[in-house]
């Protein structure tokens, strides 16, 4: 017969974390998104707000930080997270949602582009020469 033996692994300690932790990550989420999204939306509608990212000659400054900014944000947060305050904390994350919605205002004006040159692409083959 073999001789079968058993090891005891040592129990893992279970965790609990309170709901209103929970609860209170997800209101600091839904407000960060809410944010990107205004700030997006402006910056994706408004010429003013658009000409301070792209200009006629390209990508301006403030653009080319824009697109870089949040990877700074993140990694600021994520080693800073021991050593900074909390109130500290919260003034970056607000802020990265705002240059988050301006950052994504890019990609929101490139698609509009691409669907009014589609539509007037279309629109003109089907008046000119109905073969589309």
């Amino acid at each position: 017969m073999e001789n079968i033996t058993t090891v005891q692994q040592p129990a893992v300690p279970v965790v609990a974390v309170p709901t209103s932790f929970i609860a209170d990550v997800f209101k600091w989420m839904f407000a960060a998104l809410g944010i990107s999204a205004v700030v997006a939306w402006y910056f994706g509608n408004d010429p003013a707000y658009t000409s301070l990212l792209i200009n006629e000659t390209g990508m301006t400054t403030l653009g080319y930080v824009t697109i870089f900014a949040p990877l700074g944000f993140v990694l600021l947060m994520s080693f800073g997270f021991s050593k900074l305050s909390s109130t500290a904390l919260i003034i970056l994350f607000m802020v990265y949602s705002v240059i988050m919605g301006m950052s994504l205002s890019f990609i929101f004006n490139i698609l509009i582009g691409y669907q009014r040159l589609y539509y007037h692409l279309h629109q003109n083959c089907y008046q000119e020469c109905h073969l589309c």
